[in-house]
């Protein structure tokens, strides 16, 4: 392992390289070296042609994340499970200026694994019959995308879909500790995420692995049980000393369990028609309901449950593997105040593919009358409320609409006011 600057780190991404980008929004995003990839390339003109990969959707609605690498010449095609979070992104997908495939989180999130495996890809019935079946549009986002990255395969009879792994050159990650052998542990990262398979996909491809840290510490002195990334797959180090814990907040120690917020300091929403929706949601809750939260308006209904005193029974779960507690808002959306338990993302959505949730709470743009979600083939339209980009854009909803027991699907329509709850129940279409 070495240690090098973030322009250092920057000039060993090449033309071409397939670059796999850590984090769920702004929770362990390597900052500095993205930063400092889109100066080179400003400055230089390279690299270009770049495929960026990740999980769900990395910025902060405007220049940071997956926004830096968003010019064009130097992306030529984008794969994530989200881009309502990288405007920039979207733009260049919407003009045709860029391959983009949208595929669903959970299995962003298991990818890596198969592909550090050598694995043909991910076979999962996560997606079939929707615009991730290639029968439709196989997750394509825009007419100048036209490579298949999905196979129908029919085992006993039954269908599956196939999302076909692919080499990683490059993968970008975060964690908060280094020791002198490349160990990294996460212990102020505010999610556990996909790091070690992340790590190993680069590796076993032949690729690099670059991890930005906060600190180094000197060789042994690392709890083995906390190392997150074993040295043996880290090929460089860079260290930023004041990283942030997500896009809105610097760093809160109940996000990780350090110390447990009291509820009466938890700042309950403004009345608005938000806060009405999530608490008609809320209503469907019942004690002992294993919960998930989409992004948006859904992610509200915790802070309506405080409100009732009613947080304590039911658990809250996000799929960046967040369980218990009360689910960040905004650019804190991943984390969670007060944290029961915190595990790896392709480890919560093997529970939510298995059919291990109650209830799930989808935020969404527009639904037919059958519950059917119209926007998921038009996620790129310049027509989309600026709310819009607070919902999922595929995210983990193809992964938890089938499985869960029951899903319900909030919703706010600015532009006409209309105010929709819809409870869809186990066998519907939503």
């Amino acid at each position: 392992m070495k240690v090098v600057s973030a322009k250092e780190a920057a000039a060993l991404i090449q033309n071409g390289n397939t670059l796999l980008i850590g984090g769920s929004s702004g929770i362990a995003v390597a900052e500095s070296v993205l930063a400092a990839l889109e100066k080179r390339f400003l400055e230089t003109g390279m690299p270009q042609n770049l495929f960026a990969v990740s999980t769900g959707g990395l910025g902060d609605k405007d220049k940071r994340g997956m926004n830096h690498v968003a010019h064009e010449g130097m992306l030529s095609r984008t794969l994530c499970g989200h881009y309502g979070l990288q405007p920039s992104v979207a733009r260049l997908a919407r003009e045709n200026k860029i391959e983009a495939y949208n595929f669903p989180q959970g299995v962003m999130a298991h990818l890596y694994g198969a592909i550090a495996a050598h694995k043909p890809g991910v076979l999962t019935d996560v997606g079939l019959n929707t615009y991730m079946d290639p029968r439709s549009e196989g997750g394509r986002m825009n007419e100048c995308t036209t490579r298949n990255m999905i196979e129908v395969l029919t085992i006993d009879g039954r269908e599956w879909l196939l999302y076909k792994s692919f080499p990683i050159h490059v993968s970008l990650l975060r964690g908060t500790t280094a020791d002198e052998d490349g160990n990294i542990t996460c212990e102020h990262e505010a999610c556990a995420l996909e790091s070690l398979s992340a790590a190993q996909a680069a590796h076993n491809s032949g690729g690099i692995v670059i991890v930005e840290v906060k600190r180094l510490a000197k060789r042994g002195t690392l709890d083995p049980r906390q190392v997150t990334i074993p040295g043996i797959v880290v090929d460089y180090v860079v260290v930023d000393p004041e990283p942030t814990m997500t896009w809105k907040t610097k760093f809160d120690p109940s996000f990780i369990g350090e110390v447990k917020k009291p509820v009466s300091q938890i700042v309950p929403l403004a009345l608005n028609e938000r806060k009405v929706i999530a608490r008609r949601a809320a209503m469907e809750l019942t004690a002992g309901a294993v919960v998930n939260l989409g992004s948006g308006i859904s992610a509200g209904i915790p802070n309506v449950a405080v409100e009732e005193h009613i947080i304590d029974q039911v658990t809250i779960t996000i799929e960046s593997g967040v369980i218990g507690g009360m689910a960040g808002l905004e650019l804190d959306f991943g984390t969670a105040t007060n944290p029961a338990a915190m595990i790896p993302q392709p480890d919560m959505f093997n529970f939510y593919d298995g059919g291990g949730l109650d209830i799930a709470f989808l935020s969404f743009v527009e639904l037919d009358q059958r519950g059917n979600d119209q926007d998921e083939g038009h996620r790129l339209q310049e027509s989309v409320q600026p709310e819009a980009l607070e919902n999922e854009l595929i995210d983990g909803p193809v992964d938890r609409r089938g499985h869960a027991h029951n899903k319900d699907n909030c919703h706010a329509h600015a532009q006409r006011g209309v105010h929709l709850l819809g409870h869809a129940h186990e066998g519907a279409d939503a």
